[in-house]
């Protein structure tokens, strides 16, 4: 995601673990702060690199949520807007701040919803590769999960956040 927001022009702070910033700035980003402190923590940081001067905040992780409103809140900008993974949590966001569900998790859904994101987001692939392939974006490394299947990702997920995983996780949900 750092990639593509500094592909649409955007400056990046990006949340990470203290062991990741190496990482986040070999990505891109201009600044990072720690995903492992408080929310109203990170929103301090957040003020600090920012100075206030900032109108986005897209939630990659999904569970960012609280820090990315308490941020907002501080911004000095008039338009504010806040983005997420997350569209199945109820988030109470306030009325000055503008709302964008990312519905991925209706990917490959058989249902009016699910084939509309698929469509749209099998159309976007074609760019991507392009984007690969001149190396403007660089796929990051990945550690394919031993199990399969959807309980592996519930496994997965609890393997992921218990920072046992030294890379993004893929789960094969079918063999």
């Amino acid at each position: 995601m750092i990639q593509l927001a500094r592909l649409c022009g955007y400056k990046v702070a990006a949340s990470c673990s203290p062991a990741n910033v190496p990482t986040v700035e070999r990505r891109g980003a201009n600044a990072s702060f720690n995903s492992r402190s408080p929310p109203q923590d990170q929103a301090e940081e957040i003020q600090k690199i920012t100075g206030g001067d900032f109108s986005l905040i897209f939630d990659a992780s999904g569970v960012s949520q609280n820090a990315a409103l308490a941020a907002l809140k501080n911004s000095t900008r008039s338009k504010r807007y806040f983005s997420t993974v997350d569209d199945f949590t109820e988030i109470d966001v306030p009325s000055n701040i503008k709302e964008y569900r990312v519905e991925a998790g209706h990917l490959g859904r058989d249902t009016t919803l699910g084939r509309q994101v698929t469509e749209e987001a099998t159309r976007m692939i074609p760019l991507l590769e392009g984007h690969i392939e001149y190396g403007a974006i660089v796929p990051v490394d990945c550690e394919l999960y031993k199990e399969s299947g959807w309980g592996a990702l519930a496994e997965a997920i609890a393997y992921f956040q218990a920072g046992h995983a030294k890379k993004k996780l893929i789960v094969r949900v079918q063999d």
